[in-house]
């Protein structure tokens, strides 16, 4: 028997291609994801499609039997009708002005459009999720503003959500405004995401909680605000890896913020977690234009899924003697990840995860006075060379490279950087610049290396409010303070 499908009747390629909405009078590109205007289905169909001219004479019959209305005589859908299921739904700015409204999707763009209507007010505007019909010259956007809510709890304590369809345009093939994709402000379209992807309230619950909570403990600032809550779901929507990453750290956050239920909650952030590894480590050994932004975003949601974890409390940057890896996993991928992409950076740079990268780049202000007095301070730590407590060479050389290292971290937080110091500056300042050799005298707990690492956990205590690090340095130090002997105290931090 032929398992091939029959071929579909030219007389029907239209409804393969095009959805008609008699409502609005319009026909809506399934692959674009937008309308196109009667005028220009011909050209939309050689343009965009590389329909022959032959064959697009189906389709033109077809739309010819159609009502259909110009752009400009468009309605626009009431509240109960928004969103139109076949239109993507964006992250917009509303004006706040009570006799403006005017909408767009970035704030370079509100801010010209109040320069221009309203030069002598306070530019005031809030977000709302936003679609358009039409592309180009006759892109205008709508919204509903009653229906802007991302979720209330219902009277028998379950959630009601909006807007949490992860079935995301672009990912369908869809081409959204360009400013949309480079500002990271898409969003999901409507509600059918727990029934197209068989997701239970559960994901559903945790996804929502990741989105509205968890994304804005783990952003810099208001600027990539939007880029952590809808941009890193866009793009989990397409590589499961980083999905259940996601996942993961937003059920370690209510663990965090619910410790009556914090054992059932980091339960299944360890499964999420432990089904994401796998599947990341195949992504990191076949990095692709499709998965390299996803690589670098679970790279980082891997360090705060480390910070968090129960297990790893006490030892952070410490390796268990009897494990396979040199690197905690976290740090060998957030080491790496610049040369593990470095086949598609041009895709990470010209990509929604750009900033992201340059984050990593971002030079640091540096008190080079108070940098040699750090420097000389640690130095003064390693035991003299004829005493009986004297390394080897090689252990000398290795502890001098990262205390120069380490002091130039710890100079960084006296000129003035410490003000915006964040979690990933805390990293890359040292972490990301310690020696394979170093990382081995870790692994062996090796006064040089413990040394060092107790002294970088006052850099941690700068950060110490973050959710994902509350205790960790101090946690740290007096792990180290264990392992050390006692005669090595006293090159110590202290303790509070």
């Amino acid at each position: 028997m032929n398992s091939k499908q029959a071929p579909v009747p030219q007389e029907l390629w239209h409804a393969q291609l095009f959805s008609y909405l008699p409502r609005y009078r319009v026909i809506v590109c399934n692959t674009c994801r937008y309308a196109v205007p009667p005028k220009a289905v011909s050209r939309h169909l050689k343009e965009i499609h590389r329909i022959l001219r032959s064959a697009r004479q189906p389709f033109l019959d077809w739309v010819s039997t159609l009502a259909l209305c110009e752009p400009e005589e468009v309605i626009v859908p009431n509240r109960e009708e928004f969103p139109v299921p076949e239109l993507p739904v964006y992250t917009g700015l509303r004006c706040r002005r009570r006799d403006c409204g005017h909408l767009c999707l970035t704030e370079k763009r509100m801010k010209s459009h109040w320069l221009s209507a309203h030069p002598k007010e306070n530019c005031e505007w809030s977000s709302v999720p936003v679609q358009t019909f039409f592309r180009g010259n006759l892109l205008k956007y709508f919204s509903a503003p009653s229906r802007l809510s991302e979720g209330k709890v219902d009277e028998d304590g379950s959630l009601v959500w909006r807007f949490l369809d992860i079935n995301w345009a672009w990912q369908k093939g869809a081409s959204p405004p360009p400013d949309a994709l480079k500002s990271g402000r898409i969003l999901a379209s409507p509600i059918a995401s727990s029934r197209n992807f068989g997701l239970d309230s559960m994901l559903v619950g945790l996804i929502h909680h990741y989105q509205t909570s968890t994304s804005q403990t783990i952003a810099l600032n208001g600027n990539n605000k939007l880029f952590w809550s809808n941009t890193v779901l866009q793009i989990a929507q397409g590589q499961s890896f980083l999905m259940l990453g996601v996942l993961s750290i937003a059920a370690l956050h209510l663990a965090y913020l619910l410790p009556r239920q914090r054992r059932e909650w980091t339960i299944r952030a360890n499964e999420y977690h432990g089904q994401a590894m796998p599947l990341f480590r195949h992504a990191t050994a076949y990095p692709t234009a499709e998965n390299c932004h996803a690589i670098l975003l679970f790279s980082h949601l891997l360090i705060l899924n480390t910070f968090t974890s129960d297990q790893q409390d006490d030892n952070l940057l410490l390796v268990t003697r009897n494990g396979d890896d040199t690197v905690p996993s976290w740090l060998y991928f957030i080491r790496n990840s610049c040369s593990m992409l470095c086949s598609v950076w041009d895709d990470v740079e010209a990509g929604p995860c750009n900033d992201l990268a340059l984050e990593w780049e971002a030079p640091f202000n540096v008190n080079e006075r108070r940098e040699k007095m750090i420097s000389s301070e640690l130095l003064t730590a390693a035991p003299a060379r004829n005493s009986t407590l004297a390394w080897s060479e090689d252990v000398y050389e290795v502890y001098q490279a990262a205390a120069s290292e380490l002091a130039f971290a710890l100079a960084c937080l006296d000129s003035g950087h410490h003000d915006s110091f964040s979690t990933w500056d805390a990293l890359r300042v040292w972490p990301m610049r310690l020696s394979d050799d170093f990382v081995r005298l870790l692994k062996q707990k090796h006064p040089a290396a413990l040394i060092l690492l107790a002294h970088y956990s006052t850099i941690l205590r700068r950060i110490d409010s973050k959710w994902y690090l509350q205790g960790r340095a101090e946690a740290l130090l007096r792990t180290i303070r264990r392992e050390l002997d006692p005669h090595w105290h006293v090159a110590l931090p202290q303790l509070g």
